[in-house]
């Protein structure tokens, strides 16, 4: 007698099949004869449904803005989701996800059994990509490597994961520094003052940063120059064309 526990893959075939058992199947056993070897038992191959929906995120983002969306995923199957899986979040210039899509967030998908869902509260981020204009979240259960095998999904030729959603990106800040002013000269352990003039040719700025003064041999920097001074600015909010004195 024997008994052994096997995971099917996520790709076979659904429906009604076979499991045949067939004995000394490498045929390195001699015997009288192989005819009573094989035995086939009736089963029935199903796969849970995982669908993609419930969603909630803003058809707006700025630039430095800290998003936390959420989605609902539900089990329309007949049979558990056993596996772990990973719903991802993407930024997309249409509909449908590719290679060059922006990855954006994940959530840890759990068993599922048949009929039910989970509301998904991933990670929050804070989007700093350099893109404007109109574009797509793409939120898509299981999207990494079809860990749970599924009667609708992209690996048998259709698609109830992914739910596209348009949202219009506004532009990045773009800081731009003008109207300097400090002493044309200067000494080891002195005091000089110097200001300078800050404006925002783009989007609203929404975050932090530093500005630092280098000390440098020539007009470009490079990582050879050295640092005299660095101001941070937290919560500095400039508008497109605002300026700032500093």
């Amino acid at each position: 007698t024997g008994s052994y526990s096997l995971t099917p893959r996520a790709s076979l075939p659904l429906g009604s099949k076979y499991l045949i058992l067939k004995l000394n199947s490498a045929q390195q056993l001699r015997e009288s004869s192989s005819a009573n070897n094989t035995l086939a038992v009736a089963v029935t191959v199903a796969a849970p449904d995982l669908v993609m929906g419930q969603i909630t995120a803003p058809s707006v983002i700025s630039w430095g803005q800290t998003v936390r969306p959420t989605w609902q995923v539900t089990n329309s199957g007949t049979v558990e989701a056993a596996a772990g899986w990973y719903d991802y979040l993407y930024l997309s210039q249409d509909q449908a996800y590719g290679s060059g899509d922006t990855y954006l967030t994940y959530f840890t998908g759990t068993p599922l059994a048949a009929g039910a869902s989970y509301t998904a509260s991933p990670y929050s981020f804070t989007f700093t990509t350099q893109v404007s204009g109109d574009y797509y979240l793409l939120f898509i259960a299981d999207a990494y490597y079809n860990y749970q095998g599924e009667t609708n999904d992209e690996t048998r030729g259709a698609n109830n994961n992914l739910v596209a959603v348009p949202v219009h990106i506004n532009a990045g800040p773009d800081l731009t520094v003008s109207a300097t002013d400090g002493p044309a000269s200067g000494s080891p352990n002195g005091t000089v003052e110097l200001s300078w003039t800050v404006s925002n040719s783009g989007g609203s700025t929404g975050a932090q940063w530093y500005d630092t003064i280098y000390l440098s041999t020539d007009t470009t920097y490079d990582y050879n120059d050295s640092s005299v001074f660095s101001q941070y600015y937290m919560g500095l909010q400039l508008t497109p064309a605002q300026k700032a004195l500093l």
